[in-house]
């Protein structure tokens, strides 16, 4: 990357800064759909059909493990046939989803839509748009990065509390709707816009002029007995499965989904327990989506300066400090507590779990990895997390005890984390980073 200089649009910018704003765009539209949005949706859902949280939270966890699994083939087809494609047909499915979402009265209705628009957020989600930034960026990956995931948090920070406005004028049902169109609004606009991958307009990662042929790196995947340069022939499920450091790498992740979506999902439902009203506990979850922004470019640099190993394990060291935080939270001050340690060390979660992937595989392989290591945090945040907090609420009438087991999981995670990049000095705190 030696002798290099920006190769822009006609504005002078990078191309590639373009397609962040717009990856950033449209994963405002889909965290909305997916995330912030649901939390406020527990007690009109259960004020109206009579479902207990438990029930209602598996909605949520359909939505995730219908995603993640989809996300494992993503990475592929991005490569096939473009993201423009993919955002065609995430737009489609998730708007659907939503529109139908509005029409519920029955239970089975409630889980086959939000599955339906996890199927959907596949297509338009984290994984294909994390494969096409890598695609677009090298050196500059993890403000890229950091960039394009702070659109998790402005829908967090713009659309829950919205959410909450709509629910409380004009009911749950025009919100699914308002949602519908929101997708429709922003995933078609973008195919203006994103391009896959910056040889598609003759430009190089980074913007420079020149793109040299990159050398093959000696360091052996950690955990894997042959060197990166060896492993051109071998597909990236064998390269996955074979090395120690996916499944350290993945259940790490795993843990911490477990935690962080089981808390997520449950906020607004254990705030307004406190006797807080509706309007608040949306602006509560909004405010804390929102600090997720600090962490996405905060730990995004981080990355940049020190390791992506030492980044993760701070992110998940501060969430274990939240977590033991909204267990004394009687009061909305310590609420607030909470938000201002927590919000920033989640947001920087899906900036971290792609640079993580990065560091430790070859680029020719991400989009494959990451898909995987996005499921076992899918399985973990939807299998787990959510439906156990629902269902232990149901049975002893308070979250103390999820939120407890969830401390636990977060420092599982830390540790797994730890061991992901290996324990030789070689290894030890460095940022491994392959283009192969």
């Amino acid at each position: 990357m030696n002798n290099s200089s920006s190769s822009s649009t006609d504005s002078g910018i990078f191309y590639g800064w373009w397609v962040v704003a717009t990856s950033c765009a449209v994963l405002t539209v889909w965290s909305w759909t997916g995330f912030y949005a649901f939390g406020n949706m527990f007690i009109p859902l259960e004020e109206q059909f009579g479902w207990t949280r438990g029930q209602i939270a598996v909605g949520g966890s359909l939505f995730m493990i219908c995603g993640g699994v989809g996300g494992v083939f993503m990475g592929r087809l991005v490569s096939q046939y473009g993201i423009k494609r993919l955002v065609v047909v995430g737009g489609l499915i998730l708007s659907t989803s939503m529109f139908l979402l509005s029409t519920t009265n029955s239970l089975w209705q409630f889980y086959i839509f939000y599955g339906m628009a996890g199927i959907g957020g596949a297509f338009s989600g984290v994984v294909p748009f994390a494969t096409v930034v890598s695609n677009w960026f090298r050196v500059k990956r993890g403000r890229a990065m950091g960039l394009t995931m702070m659109g998790l948090a402005v829908g967090a920070l713009i659309f829950s509390p919205i959410t909450a406005l709509i629910i409380g004028e004009y009911g749950w049902r025009v919100a699914f709707v308002v949602m519908g169109i929101g997708v429709l609004c922003v995933n078609f606009p973008a195919t203006l816009i994103l391009k896959t991958k910056p040889q598609d307009m003759g430009l190089h990662p980074d913007g420079v002029i020149a793109d040299p042929q990159p050398v093959q790196p000696s360091v052996p995947v950690p955990g894997s007995s042959e060197p990166a340069g060896l492993t051109k022939e071998r597909s990236a499920f064998s390269i996955a499965m074979g090395s120690p450091a996916f499944w350290f790498l993945a259940g790490g992740f795993f843990f911490m989904g477990v935690g962080t979506l089981g808390i997520l999902n449950h906020l607004v439902p254990y705030v307004r327990d406190m006797g807080i009203s509706v309007k608040t506990a949306g602006l509560v979850l909004g405010i804390f989506g929102g600090a997720g922004a600090i962490g996405k470019i905060g730990f995004g640099l981080l990355s940049e300066k020190f390791s992506v190993r030492y980044a993760v394990m701070l992110s998940f060291s501060l969430q274990v400090t939240g977590a033991f935080i909204l267990l004394q939270a009687t009061s909305l001050p310590v609420v607030w507590l909470f938000v201002a340690v927590s919000g920033p060390a989640g947001g920087g979660v899906m900036t971290l779990l792609p640079l993580s992937v990065g560091a430790l595989f070859p680029l020719r392989v991400f989009g494959t990895v990451f898909g995987m290591v996005n499921l076992a945090l899918s399985a973990g945040a939807s299998l787990i997390g959510p439906p156990l907090a629902g269902f232990l609420y149901d049975h002893y009438g308070s979250y103390d005890l999820p939120f407890t087991v969830f401390i636990g999981m977060y420092l599982c995670a830390i540790v797994l984390i730890y061991f992901a990049w290996g324990i030789s000095p070689r290894l030890r705190g460095s940022k491994v980073a392959f283009e192969g």
